[in-house]
């Protein structure tokens, strides 16, 4: 996954350009707040790649516990590091 999910996921398919395509991210967080916030600056730059909203999550993961922000999924960091 690793090694996948970037380059399909991020750069190809651009999975997270489209409102449908981060709200559908953005229901895997079950921290409002960190929700409400993503989502703000999303909508308010809408040109911005997947790429760039992975990072913004990723930022915020690195300093949340990751287990709150994703307690279903792995790791933030073992897919991006």
């Amino acid at each position: 996954m690793k090694e996948i999910f970037p380059s399909l996921i991020l750069y190809e398919q651009n999975l997270f350009a489209t409102e449908k395509g981060y709200e559908d991210l953005l229901k895997m967080i079950p921290d409002s707040s960190v929700v409400k916030s993503l989502r703000s600056s999303w909508e308010d730059e809408t040109d911005r790649h997947s790429e760039e909203k992975w990072m913004d999550l990723y930022k915020i993961a690195k300093t949340n516990p990751v287990s709150r922000l994703f307690p279903h999924l792995w790791s933030t960091e073992q897919i991006l590091s």
